[in-house]
């Protein structure tokens, strides 16, 4: 029967349209899947020569010698540079791969027709440029076939009815000819050859037993097959463009008549693709990464994300399929009287709500103004009739061909969501499939990120038919809203915010957001907001605009404005703000603690608790030995958040164990460190190195009950209750103003959770009790006790001078105290300046007396990185406090330098003199006036050292050669060069202070697998990658065993060298 016929060829065309979808997106998916693995490869680096990526080869001149030095380069890092699965990663390792990639390039100079031998080193390249190489024989194959069916189409809707003028346009003509199908089979076929070409070449370049010859070689070819295609591609491009704008020119008025209606939802989805492409940090991807290590995120993130997908679909149905009353303007005496309620709210409880009387005040003049009734000749609004009738259209139900094109939109929009999770979710997961250091979980990733993308195509057809066949997915009619579905995943999304708000406010050990994930959370909060703003946006089409809207010329009232000022002006009224610094309250009573540690006693402490010193009892004066110098190191850790946090406690245990000694003198004196952080004098922190110094500062011995592992403390999702909390309660607080907690008290919390010492005070951990140096200390030794110094550098967002959180003072111009202090001129400082310039000490200045803050927030004073973490504010509350209630707000330390070596350069500035003494008196030299032995009479040299932890993956490969940068972007680009030297500095200073034999670096190196994200919270993959590189410190001397005395016989040999 004919109407068989038709439905047969109309199923075939429903088919074929959701296989060309479906390959459209499977093609972007791959599409960002290669540059993955590209940029994979591009991360194997050796020092002293440029990384390199596959399309990084591509040049416009093949067989130029830039282009020959590239690839010779780029082949011996790829197949050279990586170490072999055994190989140390310690002071010595940075020369061995440079020096393995220097004799491959000896050899392309040398003997072009040697073999060049295969290598283990080089499996990770193979594997990523070969998985490369079949992504892009799956792309080109996709898009062939897209691009046939693609011109297929398009010449298909070329006007050719004579009745139609347009038929006989030039461009018409000219396109038809263009279109033949043997012209489409011609391009894709060079596409196909040119492509074949260059992926053979690319394989053959990753196979064994090919020669220099041959790597130029293939190259050349490789890149003339390149241009061929780019020039191709270029010409598709131009030629499909052409196509689109000639076929579909007509449509575009109701385009243009559709779209601005479903605004809030093209935003909502633009944001969520934003989101999770990560908006260039590396968190988001890790995160995406993460989503199977917990079954509860594997579970969660894809139902709010399928949760947000029908909130779309419905949210379009509610506001543009409805048949609504249209509503009159709002009476401006009751705008009045909102503002006047609303001022004086704000002036007597919420000072931000003056931000939103101040709106309706500048509503009221405006309306004043332009639409008073007294300037109209009978009391009347003469344009109040015409702007009511076109609300009352807008407010009528959409019909025809435009409610069907709305329809169509909400249905591709709800599909959208799935298909970005589903592509990112790849993208995060492929290099780590193909290279590591985990397979299981980044393989089962690609699987169900696929899938998803596919449920995502397969959707909207899923809804068209249940809008066919199903009560509740039916489209809204005139007598019937349908908004159940609506209201009941709106509910659902308000209960979900206030149970996670409810089990953060509680700080329980189980939490919602955690049990989420960080990706669910914010869908949560888009959900939540595409809501509200849906109904302030059905509002606004419904309801006439004020006069004062009208005299502007707007059809609408502007909410979605009205809401930026409203929160602009919150913020310019927030004189106060709600991100104060949670002070520890102490008992009724309690002894003032001291102001600071004198460097003095601290450096006897620890001189005593490390056999550097005798009790000056024992008997006359010490007798002077020919041993090695005692070690006094200082510990700078870079910041980079929880990997920071991570890495920085991984080290410090390996080389600086709790409760177990570094070594016994057997000198017969008696004298025992029984601590393994003894030697330890003092660790300088910077964001998430300040947690990690502190939770190693903070643990008890391994073993014991209370024992919190480096694993145990960093392995939990520390970044879903900080924006849960930031979404749910500090934004709302920012357009209200309301007392309470903030996000970096739940951050806090969220550590203390996991590591209960944390919660402990900060500063009486030195300062109780006396304030004698390690008084109130957790390492004790045989011959003292002694806590190491915690020196958790912060930024003065007044003055941008370092704001120091620590129990000694090393702030050479801070006094008198305030929030820009530091930053004084030196040349009206009546006294010697001794100290480090442009810092400012917390103690006595902002806190004294007998507050305290808990050791967690000391952490997070150096790791508040706005607008994750909101800077947090410092008052002091006058006498005895040296700031006399000037207030400071504390941010990252990393803003200034993110190395924490330049206050340890200051310290041992500071300490320089009282280890010249200590160590001429240990030499048998007579005390003087400026000279005298302290508590213990010194036994034992002192060398200070510094070991300086960085995590940040920092390159080691030099870049590429450029050309001469164009004068135009010379200002902005010097700028940026200079801010990016400021870690480079402080490194340097610190190795000159320190000396080449006392400088201790140890870092991450980078890697074509997973890599530590910049965040707080870590996926397994991410982990497993730092513990590889932490089980790969030894000793180089021995090949065994981490110890300082270790790592410094091994950089005096490389000094030496």
């Amino acid at each position: 029967m004919p109407g068989g016929s038709n439905d047969r060829i109309s199923w075939g065309r429903w088919l074929l349209g959701r296989c060309a979808a479906l390959a459209t997106v499977l093609l972007l998916i791959l599409f960002s899947a290669a540059g993955q693995v590209d940029a994979a490869l591009g991360r194997i680096e050796a020092p002293a020569h440029p990384s390199s990526t596959l399309g990084g080869l591509f040049t416009l001149a093949p067989g130029s010698d830039a282009a020959d030095r590239d690839v010779r380069t780029a082949w011996c890092v790829w197949f050279r540079a990586l170490p072999d699965p055994k190989q140390r990663y310690t002071q010595g390792v940075a020369s061995d791969p440079e020096t393995r990639v220097n004799a491959c390039l000896t050899t392309f100079t040398e003997d072009a027709d040697e073999v060049l031998s295969p290598s283990s080193r080089g499996t990770a390249a193979r594997a990523l440029i070969r998985w490369y190489i079949a992504i892009d024989v799956a792309l080109v194959a996709l898009y062939s076939l897209l691009l046939l069916r693609a011109l297929r189409v398009l010449a298909r809707r070329i006007p050719t009815d004579p009745a139609d003028p347009k038929s006989q346009h030039p461009t018409s003509l000219s396109l038809l000819g263009v279109t033949r199908p043997w012209h489409g089979w011609v391009l894709v076929g060079c596409l196909v050859a040119a492509e074949a070409v260059e992926d053979t070449c690319q394989y053959l370049l990753s196979s064994d037993g090919v020669t220099p010859g041959d790597v130029y070689t293939l190259n050349r070819i490789a890149g003339g097959a390149a241009l061929v295609k780019w020039g191709l591609v270029i010409l598709t491009v131009l030629l499909l463009i052409v196509l689109v704008a000639h076929t579909t020119a007509e449509k575009w008025p109701l385009w243009r008549e559709t779209l601005p209606v479903v605004r809030l939802q093209l935003v909502v989805s633009a944001v969520l693709l934003l989101l999770l492409s990560g908006l260039g940090a590396d968190q988001v991807p890790d995160a995406l990464l993460g989503l199977l290590d917990r079954p509860s995120t594997a579970v969660a993130t894809p139902v709010a994300v399928f949760v947000l997908s029908l909130l779309l679909w419905r949210s379009i149905h509610r506001t543009a399929l409805t048949q609504d009353r249209a509503l009159g303007p709002i009476r401006l005496l009751w705008v009045a009287a909102a503002a006047a309620v609303f001022v004086v709210l704000g002036f007597l409880f919420a000072r931000n709500l003056l931000g939103l009387g101040a709106v309706l005040v500048f509503v009221c003049v405006l309306c004043l103004i332009a639409g008073s009734p007294s300037r109209f000749r009978g009391g009347r609004d003469p344009g109040l009739a015409a702007a009511a009738e076109k609300t009352r259209k807008r407010a009528d139900m959409i019909t025809g061909l435009r409610r069907t094109r709305l329809r169509a939109i909400a249905r591709l929009l709800a599909g959208l969501p799935l298909v970005l999770l589903g592509t990112f979710a790849v993208r995060s997961a492929v290099a780590p499939a193909i290279v590591g250091p985990l397979h299981r979980n980044p393989v089962a990733l690609v699987i169900l990120g696929l899938l998803g993308a596919a449920t995502g195509v397969v959707l909207p057809s899923l809804l068209e038919w249940a809008e066919g066949h199903v009560g509740w997915a039916e489209a809204p009619t005139p007598d019937k809203g349908r908004y159940g579905l609506y209201f009941v995943l709106a509910g659902v999304c308000g209960l979900v915010v206030l149970a996670s708000v409810a089990t953060l406010v509680c700080d329980c050990s189980w939490n919602l957001p955690a049990f989420m994930g960080p990706v669910a959370v914010a869908t949560m909060f888009l959900c939540v907001v595409l809501v509200a703003l849906n109904e302030l946006q059905r509002w606004s089409e419904r309801a006439t605009p004020m006069a004062g809207f009208r005299a502007l010329g707007l059809e609408r009232t502007p909410v979605f404005v009205l809401l930026l000022v409203w929160f602009l002006m919150a913020s310019r009224f927030d004189s106060a703000g709600h991100h104060d610094v949670r002070v520890t309250k102490p008992a009724a009573g309690a002894p003032a603690l001291a102001d600071s540690v004198k460097l003095k006693d601290a450096f006897q402490a620890w001189a005593s608790a490390n056999c550097a010193t005798t009790a000056s009892s024992a008997g006359g004066p010490a007798t002077a030995r020919a041993e090695a110098p005692v070690p006094l190191v200082i510990v700078a850790a870079s910041g980079g958040g929880i990997r920071a946090a991570y890495w920085t406690r991984a080290v410090l245990d390996k080389l600086f164990p709790a409760g177990s000694p570094v070594s016994r003198p057997a000198d017969g004196s008696g004298c025992t460190p029984s601590d393994g952080r003894a030697p330890v004098f003092a660790v300088s922190g910077i964001s998430g190195g300040s947690l990690g110094a502190v939770s190693w500062l903070s643990q008890t011995a391994p073993g014991s009950a209370d024992h919190v592992s480096n694993k145990k403390a960093f392995d939990a999702d520390h970044l879903s209750g900080a924006l849960a909390w930031m979404t749910f309660v500090d934004l709302p607080r920012a357009f209200i103003g309301f007392e309470g907690k903030d996000r970096a008290a739940v951050l806090e919390q969220s550590w203390e959770r996991r590591q209960p010492e944390l919660k402990l005070p900060f500063y009486e951990t030195w300062l109780g009790s006396g304030g004698g140096a390690g008084a109130a200390s957790g390492v004790g030794t045989g011959s003292g006790s002694w806590t190491p110094l915690a020196l958790l550098n912060g930024t003065a967002a007044e003055s941008g001078c370092r704001v120091l959180t620590a129990p000694v003072q090393l702030g050479a111009f801070d006094q008198p105290a305030g929030a820009a202090s530091c930053a004084r001129r030196p040349e009206g400082r009546k006294s010697e300046a001794v100290g480090g310039p442009t810092l400012l000490d917390l103690r006595g200045a902002f806190l004294c007396g007998t507050q305290d803050v808990r050791r967690s927030t000391a952490a997070l004073l150096s790791a508040r990185f706005p607008y994750i973490t909101p800077s947090g504010r410092l008052t002091a509350p006058g006498e005895p406090c040296a700031s006399k209630d000037t207030p400071v707000s504390v941010v990252d330390g990393g803003y200034v330098e993110a190395t924490g070596s330049l206050t340890a350069t200051d310290l041992l500035e500071a300490l320089n003199e009282e280890i010249a003494c200590h160590n001429r008196l240990a030499a048998g030299a007579r005390p003087t006036d400026r000279c005298v032995a302290g508590a213990g009479a010194p036994r034992r040299q002192v060398q200070a050292v510094l070991v300086q932890i960085d995590n940040g993956y920092n390159a080691v490969g030099t870049a590429s050669p450029s050309g001469r940068t164009p004068e135009l972007v010379v200002p902005p680009k010097a700028q940026a060069a200079v801010g990016n030297t400021k870690d480079a500095n402080a490194r340097q200073r610190a190795f000159k202070a320190f000396g080449c034999p006392n400088y201790l670096r140890f870092a991450n190196v980078r890697g074509p697998g997973a890599q530590a994200p910049l965040g707080w919270v870590l996926s397994q993959s991410a982990q497993a990658d730092l513990e590889d590189q932490l089980a790969k410190l030894r000793d180089k001397g021995t090949g065994t065993g981490f110890t300082l005395s270790g790592q410094l016989s091994d950089v005096a040999q490389l000094c030496k060298a």
